[in-house]
């Protein structure tokens, strides 16, 4: 593989103390993750696949020598399952897996809500109060 092949998307490590293990970004759309396999390699799986029938695709993960080959495979299963061309798909789904991203946010959305009523952040700790009493 040439080394002119970059990664299109962001990748970010996953966890602050995970030094070997990426996820990858499309904006906000969590998509993919990569990590070192102690055995040798570096595995990568699509994590942006929650189709209602996507049990009968090809198995959207793989194998890689290297952090960038894995997060390439790993962006290229990503953009053929955007064509709907990862092979076992079917149009519908896309669509359902779009639907379902979209009702997510409105769970958050519902969810985060009802927390601040609460005095309470979107990690559900309580806020803390200013010197007036009032929740930051």
């Amino acid at each position: 593989m040439s080394e002119l092949h970059k990664p299109k998307y962001k990748w970010r490590r996953t966890w602050p103390d995970a030094h070997q293990h990426f996820t990858g970004f499309d904006g906000e759309r969590k998509f993919a993750h990569i990590h070192w396999y102690h055995m040798g390699w570096w595995n990568w799986f699509m994590c942006w696949n929650q189709a209602k029938n996507s049990n009968r695709w090809r198995r959207p993960n793989g194998q890689a020598d290297s952090a960038r080959e894995a997060a390439l495979e790993a962006e290229k299963c990503y953009e053929a399952v955007l064509r709907c061309e990862w092979p076992g798909m079917v149009s519908e789904d896309l669509q359902s897996m779009l639907d379902k991203e979209e009702w997510q946010k409105g769970y958050k959305k519902l969810w985060e809500d009802a927390l601040a009523e609460r005095g309470c952040g979107p990690d559900g700790k309580p806020l803390a109060e200013t010197s007036a009493g009032h929740r930051r």
